[in-house]
């Protein structure tokens, strides 16, 4: 992955990771219909008894799976949750919202054959 500063978020061509405080990392890719696909992480998957307030990475409908999104995507902010739309994961819906833990940070791929399992290498 390279640093953020060298592209700008939702250029055509490019592929972003944003990882979030559960672990999970999302990957966008923008082109003639910009794609959504989550990554969970399998190493923190349990609720912390301990900690009520940390966040753990659940797994959800559709994980893995390359998802057309909805609209334009804002920039994700660091520390902040990001919401944004996806088609829908239930035939019935338009549209389904998702909503991720705070961001930790936002990288984009410099390179564009990078795979779901190059990203779980990265942790």
């Amino acid at each position: 992955m390279t640093n953020k500063s060298s592209a700008t978020w939702g250029a055509l061509g490019t592929r972003w990771v944003v990882e979030t405080s559960s672990g999970s990392c999302h990957l966008f890719s923008f082109g003639e219909g910009d794609t959504y696909m989550r990554v969970p992480d399998a190493t923190n998957s349990e609720p912390h008894s301990k900690d009520p307030d940390a966040y753990w990475s659940d797994t959800l409908r559709r994980d893995g799976e390359v998802l057309p999104v909805i609209g334009n995507l804002p920039e994700p902010i660091t520390g902040e949750r990001y919401r944004f739309w996806i088609t829908g994961l239930n035939p019935a819906a338009v549209g389904t919202l998702r909503d991720t833990t705070p961001v930790v940070s936002v990288s984009l791929l410099g390179d564009p054959s990078l795979s779901v399992a190059a990203i779980e290498e990265t942790r």
